[in-house]
This record gives C-alpha cells, structure tokens and sequence, in this order.
C-alpha cells in the first residue's frame, strides 16, 4: 500500500510539473504579444529573401528649429561643418559627439519614408557612420530626451553644429508631441560653450 501511494504521489508531481509547465508556455506567448513583438517567420514569397532593416534616420518636428532628422529613437542629429564642408570629430570630440554608427555589414542606411541621401562615411579607426547628404551624423551628450535640440549652433572642435534638416514628413514615433506650429528659425546661431 505504501509503494502504491508513493506512486500516486510521484504521479502527481509529474502532472504538476507538466501543468507548470503548459501555463508558463502560454503566459510567455501572453506577454511576447504585449511587449516587443517578435516577427512571425514569413508563410509566403520567397524564403532567400532578406528581411527589412528597419529605418536608422527618421524625421521629427521641433518647435524652434523645424523638420530635422532623428535616428530611430527620436533623438536629434547634427552634423559639424565648416564653410559647408564636413570638419572631422575624432578623439575628444567623439566624447561630446557621438556619431550615429551603421550597424554590421549596413552598407546602404535606411530612413523613414521621404529621407533620402543616406551614405556610409568612415569615421576614426575605421567605424562606419551613417551620413546624410556626405555629412556624417552626430548625436550631442546633452540631449537627454527626444524633444532636445541644444547643440544647434555651438562652435566647437574647429567647426559649427547643426541640426540636420530635413524637408521629409515628421516619422509619427518620433514627431515632437507639442502641438504648436511655429516656424523654423535660420541655423545662424553661434555659440562657443567648450562642446
């Protein structure tokens, strides 16, 4: 009798293990479906076909400065001139600066509908930065969230920073959520603040 209640003991262990294990399967699919979605593979077409990259420029509207490009997560992008040409960013500057880096084996940028003019330039020690119009593109350490445009116009690193502007329809993810319609200023705003 003891044998016999050890095994309808282990036999329940077993089927509580196994119902774990069926409700932790569900729930993890739940919550797949609420959070990031994963692509389901693809039932149709060709199958040697390779997947989208998803768009690494965007555009957003801001309140001074107008249209401008962002990269995916909304934050603004500059580029560092003089007399109209690309001045290099390298060591300290990088620190300030952060370029917008290609992803592996991206050889052609992707943006959002209406950007146009995406190239690959070579930044320090090789790196492949994502460039509009030949220009590499920069983040500035000083934009914390989406809506910052502070490094317009600062004079540093032997050149200008400027917002990259753009003529392209405002990429809804990252479009300024204010909803007051202002026109753009001009980009001749020069400050020297040490960035």
């Amino acid at each position: 009798m003891r044998k016999s209640s050890e095994i309808n003991a282990a036999a329940a262990v077993v089927v509580a293990i196994a119902l774990t294990l069926l409700v932790s399967c569900g729930s993890s699919k739940k919550s797949s479906s609420t959070g990031t979605k994963a692509s389901p593979p693809s039932t149709t077409g060709s199958a040697s076909k390779p997947a989208s990259s998803p768009a690494l420029v965007t555009a957003k509207k801001t309140d001074k400065l107008g249209t401008v490009l962002a990269d995916k997560a909304g934050m603004t992008l500059y580029t560092l001139t003089k007399d109209g040409k690309a001045v290099d960013c390298t060591g300290p500057c990088l620190q300030a600066w952060p370029p917008l880096v290609a992803p592996a084996g991206v050889s052609t940028p992707k943006g959002a509908p209406g950007i146009s003019g995406l190239s690959i330039a070579k930044g320090s020690g090789g790196t492949s930065l994502v460039a509009a119009g030949g220009l590499p593109l920069y983040h500035f350490i000083k934009d914390k969230d989406s809506e910052d445009a502070y490094g317009e116009g600062i004079a540093s690193f032997g050149g200008v920073w400027h917002v990259s502007k753009t003529s392209a329809t405002p990429t809804p993810l990252a479009e300024d959520k204010s909803s007051e319609t202002t026109t753009p200023t001009s980009e001749g705003s020069t400050s020297s603040s040490g960035y």
